[in-house]
């Protein structure tokens, strides 16, 4: 598996190239290429890597190569992978290249998952078997399959020839080229006293009866030269016909390869085969009016199957509209699921509640008018400046207008408050409606939730004389942070409730309280674990920046009662001992208490903070949140958070620092072809809630030889990794 565990060759992040430059660091120290008394060297290093597709082969082999040596390096795919790309080197699309070396040179290789396909192989079933070999149900591009005929001799039948892309068309034994949309091989059998061929032709059609009949007219076992014969395809509900394969050169109608009857006339043995596919319906989803919210379907599909159940939705409706029903494929004001028989359609209404606005019904008004004074920002109303104000519990904004007045409103809010004059407040008081007297002194007094946690705080206590306006530096220093049964700080807040002052960062343990009122201000602590009620296990959390994070990987087994994913979740090489040690792998659908279909399709109507299969008060982090965290522990973020023991051992070895308490441990993964456990101990692999694709989704990853933290954006959904919970806010 790759560092970054690319399955597109088009995807080349920021992580891939850090991924490189740690990699040149790592040697750089014994590869620079001047000796201090100003001598080149004469050896530079080659380093390699794969992704879990294939692996590299380098001619020579060597561990240091001298300067302008030409090394072929080739990227061989395992079965089912093609090459896609090399990353650290010229690209000249191939899977081999040859390298100078000149310098100390890090090489990538990735490589793309072939899609499995599948190989047609017809016969009558009376006369005869066939056997291939390999034998399985997907095939690759490139396969080479074995196929042998055995005739029931004992029935008096025998092979008479293939039909269709074989090497030896007359040998009983013969191989077959896998391909895409390739035509089908068909092995012929005949009774040995069958004379038709002398004086008869034979018509053999295949299809796949689940998805479709075949009728002939004549319906007969052998035809006279020149008889025509009229052959029709139905097709079952939910398929449609798309052509016919085979021996249908000579057919008397136009277009006759696709049309569902085909008249042919027998002028020699003919086999021919009905191609039915599955019939697709699209479903198109809009607003009215249009664009005031977005539509999202579950599953997302540009067409979907006969039958298919799509949950219709919307989100994010304009301010000042309200949902008054569905129209078309569904009504009412509930949930919309559509049942897909065929191609449907289906709108989200919405109803302007903003009538009552003095801008109602116009297209522009004047500066100081009635409605430029409701809504400074309506057209001709001609705003100087727009900004957020920086005080206020809310959040909300200060306009001025050319009239020389001061607008301020909280967002959303339908009412205005208007600053005028040179005697208007300040912005605090324009924002919030709250007048603040200067002239007085107030009381602010600090303290600590729970009682008796032990926890400190500064300043401690009763402050009293404090003039309006003053900012006071507060901070606050759990009893033990990281380990024991101590607590973290969790926030700061305000009481009374309606107090009018306010604390610049509520979640940072060191900020600021600017004093308007006499207030309480009560820094809050949590203990520095968990018990997740479910199954009654413990975890350890930490408070990194403004995050609180598990600080172990999820061990939660779902019920085999819940019917949304048959996967529980697994532990590497199915030990329980490493889920103790290391958590539970899932795949993303499970990770994220989803339909398995999810794994395979994009989830639309996911919403963040999403709770997953973490427990009630936690939520799967998203991408960004992950970045959240490694912007704060800042570079080398890979070494600062993983744990001080417990990876591998070895050249190249970057030892964790642990800075933070998140103790990130070296899960491995398993792979989803063939739920193979992997990597323990060199890697650890956490699964994001954001998707990228219908199977991709977001995920990081960190090394046992590199320090950074690697960002993936498109990796596959059915892997198994790691799960972190982060606390809701």
């Amino acid at each position: 598996m790759s560092m970054l565990k690319r399955k597109n060759s088009a995807i080349f992040c920021a992580a891939a190239v850090a991924v490189v430059a740690v990699m040149l660091l790592v040697v750089c120290s014994e590869t620079n290429p001047t000796y201090k008394d100003g001598f080149v060297r004469d050896y530079f290093t080659l380093m390699t890597r794969a992704d879990e597709g294939g692996y590299i082969v380098r001619v020579p082999e060597a561990e240091k190569y001298a300067a302008g040596t030409q090394v072929l390096v080739t990227a061989v795919p395992h079965r089912g992978w093609a090459f896609a790309n090399w990353f650290g080197h010229e690209n000249n699309g191939t899977s081999s290249t040859t390298v100078n070396m000149d310098s100390t040179i890090a090489l990538f290789a990735y490589f793309e998952r072939l899609e499995p396909l599948t190989l047609p192989v017809y016969y009558d079933t009376a006369g005869g078997t066939v056997s291939r070999n390999p034998m399985t149900t997907n095939y690759f591009e490139g396969d080479i399959v074995t196929l042998t005929a055995a005739p029931f001799t004992e029935a008096g039948y025998r092979f008479t020839g293939w039909d269709g892309p074989v090497a030896d068309a007359g040998n009983a034994t013969t191989t077959v080229s896998v391909t895409e949309n390739m035509m089908p091989v068909i092995a012929n059998f005949r009774q040995n006293n069958d004379t038709a061929s002398t004086d008869t032709y034979t018509l053999t059609i295949f299809h796949n009866s689940e998805h479709g009949t075949v009728a002939r007219d004549p319906e007969k076992i052998g035809y006279n030269p020149g008889e025509r014969v009229t052959i029709t395809a139905t097709a079952n509900a939910g398929y449609e016909f798309v052509e016919w394969a085979g021996d249908v050169d000579g057919a008397e109608n136009p277009g006759a390869a696709r049309d569902t009857i085909l008249t042919i006339p027998m002028n020699s043995n003919r086999t021919i085969s009905a191609v039915f596919n599955p019939i697709r319906y699209t479903l198109s989803s809009s607003t009215n009016p249009p664009g005031v919210a977005q539509v999202q379907r579950n599953p997302a599909l540009q067409a979907y199957p006969l039958g298919e159940e799509v949950t219709v939705s919307f989100v994010n409706p304009n301010p000042g509209y309200v949902f008054i029903g569905w129209s078309g494929a569904c009504e009412g004001t509930g949930a919309c699921k559509i049942t897909m028989t065929e191609d449907r359609a289906v709108t989200a209404n919405f109803r302007d509640i903003t009538t009552a606005n003095p801008c109602h019904g116009m297209t522009s008004a004047q500066p100081g008018s009635a409605c430029c004074t409701a809504q400074p920002t309506f057209n001709g109303c001609i705003p100087d400046d727009v900004y957020y104000c920086s005080y206020g519990p809310t959040s909300c904004y200060r306009i001025h207008t050319q009239d020389g007045m001061d607008y301020c409103r909280g967002t959303g809010d339908a009412v205005v408050i208007q600053c005028t004059g040179t005697d208007r407040p300040d912005d605090f008081t324009c924002c919030t409606g709250i007048v603040v007297d200067y002239s007085q002194k107030y009381t602010l007094t600090i303290s600590n939730s729970p009682y008796g946690t032990g926890a400190t705080t500064s300043p401690a206590g009763v402050q009293s004389g404090i003039t309006a306006g003053t900012e006071v530096n507060i901070s606050a220093i759990a009893s033990i942070p990281f380990e024991g049964t101590g607590f973290i700080f969790s926030h700061w807040s305000i009481s009374p409730s309606n107090s009018s002052s306010t604390i610049a960062a509520p979640k940072n343990a060191v900020t600021k309280v600017t004093v308007r009122d006499n207030a309480v201000v009560t820094a809050n602590f949590i203990p520095n674990e968990i018990i997740d009620v479910r199954d009654n296990r413990k975890y350890s959390i930490v408070k990194i920046g403004e995050q609180i994070w598990m600080a172990q990987n999820l061990n939660f087994i779902r019920s085999s009662n819940e019917a949304a994913n048959v996967n529980r979740g697994f532990c590497y090489e199915n030990n329980d001992a490493n889920c103790g040690t290391y958590g539970r792998l899932y795949d993303w659908a499970t990770a994220m208490n989803l339909l398995d279909t999810c794994n395979t399709h994009f989830c639309a109507d996911i919403t963040h903070p999403h709770q997953g299969i973490c427990p009630a008060g936690w939520h799967v982090p998203s991408s960004d949140e992950w970045t959240t965290l490694t912007n704060f522990v800042g570079s080398p973020a890979g070494t600062k958070l993983k744990s001080t023991s417990g990876w591998n051992d070895g050249s190249g070895y970057i030892t964790g620092t642990d800075e933070f308490g998140f103790m990130a441990l070296p899960g491995g993964f398993i792979a989803s072809n063939n739920m193979t456990s992997r990597d323990v101990g060199t890697q650890g692999n956490w699964w994001t809630a954001t998707q990228d694709n219908n199977n991709g989704a977001g995920s990081r990853s960190m090394f046992y030889d590199m320090n950074l933290v690697a960002s993936e954006n498109r990796e596959i959904k059915t892997r198994l990794f790691s799960l972190r919970c982060v606390r809701n806010d």
